[in-house]
């Protein structure tokens, strides 16, 4: 075994969740499926636009008037009768739907969804405020693709923002548990993710460094961060942090400096005495990186 080649450690499958009787993806174009069969065709114009926002904010109280203004622009502003009209559509789509349910009256209308129905969204930010890792991971793998793919409504990009935010967040604590974990590997692959997203996290970058060492690939750290810094010159006018320099440095040539073992000219050591050697330092080297990585993901937590 080399110094940077660590064993992964194993990990029981996931676990496919029960399947709900409705699901709705809300990531990448709308899909909605009842009982495995597609159903979002029969929602089209706006009736589609009315069901889209009233599943992404349910059990909020809304006014009829205030879903208009914030669905329809002024100049495409339906008229209360043409609203109820749309209302009375979709009321009539979902009413076989089991657990989902549309309740209006003459000024208000809420969205209620019952255990049966089962959101990607609202999974995603239920998954990231409990911080468990198995629906963590589930959520983030449902989570593929920006929110409503394609359409371009205020509210829309303002959810996207935000749904965004909360899939990079989960990745970054997969990624921290990971690597917490010793599962180097995994932890680099959710880092990656990270930075496909969002290419100018320095923090997640730093990190993605460290865990190339660990997983064999110093090279590629050296020249991954190369790269990140001419990004950084090119798109931003910026150079990196003076700790993202520190560790970049300390892995381009600290670590050659701690790897020598002294033996005397032209004479092999004892092979029992050479074994023990390495394997002392191999002890001292991972537990040194591991407190690094402590480190890093303290220094990410009081960002």
């Amino acid at each position: 075994m080399t110094l940077i080649d660590i064993p992964k450690r194993g990990r029981p499958a996931l676990a496919e969740p029960a399947r709900a009787q409705v699901d709705i993806r809300l990531s990448g174009p709308l899909l909605v499926q009842v009982e495995g069969r597609a159903q979002q065709r029969k929602l089209t114009g706006p009736v589609r636009r009315l069901f889209c926002y009233l599943v992404s904010y349910p059990g909020r109280v809304h006014r009829r008037e205030a879903l208009r203004e914030e669905l329809w622009e002024d100049a495409n502003r339906l008229s209360a009768s043409a609203f109820s009209t749309v209302l009375w559509h979709l009321r009539k789509i979902i009413d076989t739907w089991p657990g989902l349910s549309v309740d209006a009256c003459a000024e208000t209308v809420v969205c209620h969804l019952g255990p049966e129905v089962s959101v990607d969204r609202h999974q995603l930010s239920a998954a990231l405020a409990g911080s468990e890792d198995f629906a963590l991971e589930h959520a983030c793998a449902q989570w593929s693709a920006p929110f409503l793919e394609g359409d371009t409504a205020a509210w829309i990009l303002t959810e996207r923002n935000r749904a965004e935010a909360d899939w990079l967040a989960a990745l970054f604590h997969l990624m921290r548990a990971a690597g917490e974990r010793e599962d180097y590997a995994t932890a680099l692959a959710y880092g990656r993710r990270i930075l496909e997203a969002d290419p100018f996290r320095e923090s997640v970058h730093a990190e993605v460094m460290w865990l190339l060492v660990l997983t064999g690939q110093r090279a590629h750290a050296i020249t991954r961060h190369l790269a990140f810094r001419g990004l950084l010159k090119r798109e931003l006018g910026i150079a990196p942090m003076a700790d993202t320099n520190a560790l970049f440095e300390h892995i381009r040539d600290g670590l050659d400096a701690t790897a020598q073992v002294a033996t005397r000219p032209n004479e092999a050591p004892p092979r029992r005495a050479c074994q023990q050697s390495l394997s002392q330092f191999i002890a001292a080297t991972e537990a040194a990186r591991g407190e690094l990585y402590r480190s890093l993901c303290a220094a990410h937590l009081s960002a």
